[in-house]
């Protein structure tokens, strides 16, 4: 995926019919089927705990630097 600012603000979710609705930050406006969603969640779930460790993982090497 190319660089994109990283924003730092959780998106509004909402229920509705057959189908959960997602709004920001910046451009995103997207309406999901549940299964779709539920999936999209595990996705966004194994990605922020990935690079939660590799951001750890980088401190550590700065601080053997130091």
């Amino acid at each position: 995926m190319g660089e994109k600012p990283v924003q730092d603000e959780a998106s509004e979710v909402a229920a509705g019919d057959n189908a959960v609705h997602v709004q920001g930050p910046a451009d995103v406006d997207v309406s999901l089927t549940p299964r779709a969603a539920l999936e999209t969640a595990r996705r966004l779930g194994d990605a922020a705990v990935e690079s939660i460790i590799n951001s750890a993982i980088d401190d550590k090497a700065d601080d053997k630097k130091d």
